[in-house]
């Protein structure tokens, strides 16, 4: 029994070093994404629109800008 408990903490170990693992690499993933200058990239980088639509006696401005990386 001391065997089997031995061996279920060591696979407990192990899937505990591969979820830090995980979280490591995903905030690496995550900090060179916030890295990124969206205004320095090309021009094909970007989407952006600027509409007015007229409902009635009132005007809705409605701005979208797309990045994509």
């Amino acid at each position: 029994m001391l065997r089997e408990v031995e061996a279920l903490m060591e696979d407990t170990q192990h899937k505990l070093r591969n979820a830090v693992q995980e979280m490591e690499a995903e905030e690496e993933g995550t900090k060179k994404l916030s890295e990124v200058n969206f205004e320095n990239l090309p021009p094909n980088y970007h989407n952006e629109s600027n509409t007015e639509t007229r409902i009635g006696n009132k005007t809705v401005q409605t701005h979208q800008e797309i990045d994509k990386v």
